[in-house]
């Protein structure tokens, strides 16, 4: 079974690596030639940090429901 790619609609948590602490949104864009490999633009539900949105590492994602396109 393949591994599913992360796609720009998808709604994921994110793990803040620092704290642990998790939160929820939706990847906004994805650029695969970024600087450090923070290939996802999510955008949050609720601030995190002050910010709305932040690029992360597809490490830091995981998917908790597909778009409905492809």
């Amino acid at each position: 079974m393949s591994k599913y790619i992360l796609v720009p609609g998808d709604i994921v948590d994110f793990t803040d690596p620092t704290t642990g602490n998790i939160h929820r949104g939706f990847i906004d864009q994805f650029e695969k030639a970024r600087l450090h490999d923070r290939n996802y633009l999510v955008k949050f539900d609720k601030p995190w940090n002050s910010v709305d949105r932040a690029w992360c590492y597809a490490k830091d994602l995981e998917l908790v429901r597909p778009t409905k396109y492809s």
